[in-house]
């Protein structure tokens, strides 16, 4: 693609979203929306079409490296299919950084990029596991550590779970939560200390931007939502905060031994999105929840940048409709200022005419992506 904006137009239908879906994968080593790699095929077609490569060459300057992703549906798995079984063993992933042999934790990082669809808008009017989702992932891309521990604690929760199911109705195993609590407040206190930080740094870059794309004088703010009372000052040792969740977890064993479940802990935490101190998603518009979407994910560029030292490329699917043309032009003028962007449109007809000028303009149509000159249409709408 080339550098600049990159506009892409097609009718609803024709790929543009999975275009840059596609391209959003390279950055994360998983889909942004699907849940499991089964859910991105089609098994209607399965028997003609088993296996996709996604590929991408990133230029870093003085060098470029070549990102592989291939995923292949397993001969047997159309045969075997069970929508009530584990989907875990019905796709093979393949990834390769320069034709070498990666796991999916080694492709995070390497192509810098941020997405925007509207399945974002979720962000406010979804659920909190939406929220965690969109917060892990972001600060996965930047901190291993945090990655690391944040599948450590996954699995301890799951097993924490499971053996409080079994206290139920063993009561003598009360005492084995003490292995998996002390092992569950040594991962959740350095991830609820990154996700302060990183959601404190965040809010700051966002207020400002939708202050800027708005022409609101309205206060945006992302405040984190931590079940675990616990001063989050990065002055504070860590082993402190351990200390805080271990204890937190204490005063809480009878009731979660009640409910078989672990109630507290950043798995159940929350990323709230406020303006003007109110709930974005009972209280704003779907204008006003889509422009602070988009200014979450142009600061979530900035924090990228100034974190990795290079642009990030903005992929924005149908980010103008829901607005007036005064924010669409503002957008447009913000976006302009990064080195690669590419925005998908299924409405010409709202894009701000001035910001065709100088851009490159595509057009999806039945697989093909085909080049648009926009000086010829200025010379045939405006004859001299």
């Amino acid at each position: 693609m080339p550098t600049g904006i990159v506009l892409i137009e097609g009718s609803n239908g024709q790929g543009k979203s999975n275009l840059l879906e596609a391209i959003y994968m390279m950055a994360i080593s998983k889909s942004p929306r699907a849940k499991h790699d089964h859910e991105l095929v089609n098994w209607d077609l399965f028997e003609e079409l088993s296996h996709v490569q996604v590929a991408i060459d990133v230029n870093l300057g003085n060098s470029s490296e070549h990102l592989q992703l291939d995923l292949q549906c397993r001969s047997n798995a159309r045969k075997n299919f069970d929508w009530q079984d584990s989907p875990s063993g019905l796709i093979k992933k393949n990834i390769k950084i320069n034709d070498i042999p990666k796991t999916p934790s080694q492709l995070v990082g390497h192509l810098n990029a941020v997405l925007f669809t509207a399945d974002d808008l979720d962000l406010v009017f979804g659920s909190p596991s939406a929220r965690r989702r969109y917060i892990d992932v972001l600060i996965s891309r930047i901190d291993s550590k945090y990655l690391s521990s944040l599948q450590k604690y996954q699995n301890i929760v799951k097993n924490r779970n499971a053996l409080l199911k079994a206290i139920k109705f063993d009561k003598d195993r009360v005492g084995e939560l003490d292995f998996w609590d002390k092992n569950m407040s040594k991962y959740a206190s350095y991830i609820v200390q990154k996700r302060n930080q990183v959601i404190s740094d965040l809010s700051t870059m966002a207020n400002s931007l939708y202050s800027e794309m708005s022409l609101e004088e309205s206060n945006l703010l992302l405040s984190y939502h931590c079940t675990i009372l616990t001063n989050f000052s990065d002055s504070t040792p860590i082993h402190h905060h351990e200390l805080e969740v271990l204890e937190a977890l204490s005063n809480r064993r009878e009731t979660d031994i009640s409910q078989a479940v672990t109630s507290i802990g950043p798995h159940r935490d929350d990323l709230l999105i406020l303006m003007n101190n109110l709930e974005a998603g009972k209280y704003s518009s779907r204008g006003q929840v889509r422009s602070m979407i988009l200014a979450l994910k142009i600061a979530e560029a900035k924090y990228l940048s100034e974190i990795r030292g290079t642009s990030p490329i903005l992929l924005l699917d149908d980010m103008l409709s829901e607005l007036d043309g005064i924010k669409r032009k503002l957008i447009f003028d913000k976006i302009s200022q990064y080195t690669q962007c590419i925005v998908t449109t299924a409405e010409m007809e709202i894009v701000p005419k001035d910001n065709l000028i100088g851009i490159q303009h595509f057009r999806l149509e039945e697989g093909d992506i085909i080049f648009v000159d926009d000086s010829q249409t200025k010379l045939t709408e405006n004859p001299a």
